[in-house]
């Protein structure tokens, strides 16, 4: 990607939702500061492959750049974020009608993955269960549980 700094057209727009985010929607200085990186970023792409403003024919090049920064090595909340920034730049600039037509529209939210919980071992269980009795709602649930499993796994 080319490090020039985008055009004034990229950077009025840009600036344009970025004031609407901080005065309207009351987002934290930090929030705009990453979208600002990510629409820069976005914007120095857009320009680099020869656009000239925020006004693409459709959702290709924000897929391409998306997969260029995927490849790149940017993780997928990274990626997440950044589709995020740019999304709600391009519906602020067609709803002021700023654009024809907002080319993010028909680009799917991609899903969050969770990672699973840590499962703790029988010993570690054990150990729970041994400590001196105090009837706490967790030791409850606790006990609870490893009944249930007991007689789960038992049956």
């Amino acid at each position: 990607m080319a490090e020039s700094a985008p055009s004034s057209s990229f950077r009025t727009a840009i600036e344009l939702y970025l004031d609407r985010c901080s005065i309207e929607q009351g987002s934290s200085p930090l929030t705009i500061q990453v979208y600002r990186r990510e629409l820069l970023r976005f914007a120095r792409y857009l320009q680099s492959a020869g656009h000239t403003n925020f006004e693409i024919p459709g959702p290709r090049p924000v897929l391409q750049y998306l997969g260029e920064r995927r490849a790149a090595g940017a993780g997928p909340a990274t990626v997440a974020r950044a589709l995020v920034a740019i999304r709600m730049c391009f519906r602020f600039l067609f709803s002021e009608r700023h654009i024809a037509k907002d080319p993010s529209a028909s680009i799917p939210t991609p899903r969050r993955f969770r990672k699973l919980p840590e499962v703790l071992s029988t010993a570690e269980v054990g150990k729970m269960l041994a400590l001196p009795e105090a009837d706490t709602p967790r030791r409850s649930a606790i006990t609870r549980s490893w009944n249930c499993c007991m007689r789960r796994g038992s049956a």
